[in-house]
């Protein structure tokens, strides 16, 4: 089966469940909470919606679906979290081939985007440097 990245994000959304995911990061859940991964915590306050796929910690305020969660674990993008999923349970919903096109797109457009946000907080910088030599003045 070869579907593009929204029709495959919707089958995920609709038979991944959450315990599959976190199963696949070693983390269980006690009467459907768990301490969040994303913050600091000793008392569980992420809850997972067994109902709908979905999470949400009380602690941090950040939920979503089972491809959000992967999102926000692997710190990747909407393609490469879908895509993330697609290859650790075996569905094969895409094609390989795209996938690696796609994950390559993506890698490139965030080493840009990094590029980026490095160049602007240089000049940041050197505009607070130049402030201050002139604020002494």
């Amino acid at each position: 089966m070869t579907l593009d990245i929204k029709q495959a994000a919707q089958v995920i959304r609709d038979q991944v469940t959450m315990e599959e995911i976190l199963s696949l990061y070693g983390y269980n859940t006690r009467k459907g909470f768990m301490c969040c991964p994303f913050h600091g915590e000793k008392e569980p306050s992420l809850k997972i919606y067994r109902e709908f796929g979905g999470w949400h910690c009380f602690g941090c305020g950040r939920g979503g679906s089972v491809i959000d969660f992967v999102m926000e674990h692997e710190n990747c993008s909407f393609p490469s979290a879908v895509h993330a999923i697609d290859q650790a349970l075996k569905m094969r919903l895409m094609d390989p081939k795209e996938d690696a096109e796609e994950a390559r797109t993506e890698k490139r457009k965030q080493e840009s985007l990094d590029n980026f946000v490095e160049a602007v907080n240089a000049y940041l910088d050197l505009l607070i440097a130049q402030i201050e030599r002139e604020q002494k003045t």
